[in-house]
């Protein structure tokens, strides 16, 4: 009966692989994108990132301040 249900379901290693897959294909993607930039490319990047990060923080921020 185990090995009926393993076939079926697969075992918890085949789960959770299938689970993570999705994001280990993201990350390659990003790989790819990122690993083709200079190191100039790469400093703009860093402060693209804290750009976001400051716009996506300061509602958050505003509100601890009250």
């Amino acid at each position: 009966m185990k090995n009926i249900l393993k076939l079926i379901l697969g075992d918890q290693h085949e789960r959770e692989v299938k689970r993570l897959q999705p994001i280990v294909d993201e990350i390659n993607e990003l790989y790819e994108e990122y690993h083709e930039l200079s190191e100039e490319e790469l400093k703009g990047k860093t402060d693209e990132f804290k750009a976001y990060i400051a716009e996506q923080t300061d509602p958050i921020e505003e509100e601890i301040r009250e």
